[in-house]
């Protein structure tokens, strides 16, 4: 008998918080990736849902992503200000990740400009590839 992936649901807390979050940094027009476990479960089909949701900016949009989030109504905060912010609702996080915590990897163009099609979710969103939380844009 072959074993198959346990699929669990999103609990619609979670996922209004993670969507408001979304249309909210949609209307700012601000460019952000999605990564971590939702990134990965795109790439993989493999679903892992976790109580934290993971964007990478660029690091001059990080302090517009919290103010944007801010305004909505979240709580924020600057955990380190030379890679990571955070946004809370309830249980719930959002990281605003725009560097990697060694300072080896910042969020660049590069990294909007690798997003590849199949990892779209639509026009102004797109799934960082999972190897880019770990080491940042391939280089050839």
């Amino acid at each position: 008998m072959l074993a198959s992936p346990a699929t669990t649901a999103l609990d619609p807390v979670s996922r209004d918080f993670y969507q408001s979050a979304i249309r909210y940094l949609q209307q700012a027009q601000i460019e952000f990736l999605i990564g971590g476990a939702y990134s990965y479960a795109r790439h993989t089909d493999l679903e892992r849902h976790t109580k934290d949701f993971d964007i990478f900016v660029r690091p001059d949009d990080c302090h517009r992503v919290l103010r944007t989030l801010a305004d909505a109504g979240y709580n924020v905060e600057l955990r380190f200000p030379h890679w990571l912010g955070k946004a809370f609702s309830g249980d719930n996080t959002i990281d605003v990740i725009f560097s990697s915590g060694n300072g080896v990897a910042r969020v660049d163009d590069e990294w909007f400009v690798q997003c590849d099609s199949g990892a779209r979710v639509s026009t102004s969103m797109c799934c960082c590839a999972p190897w880019k939380k770990q080491s940042g844009p391939r280089r050839s």
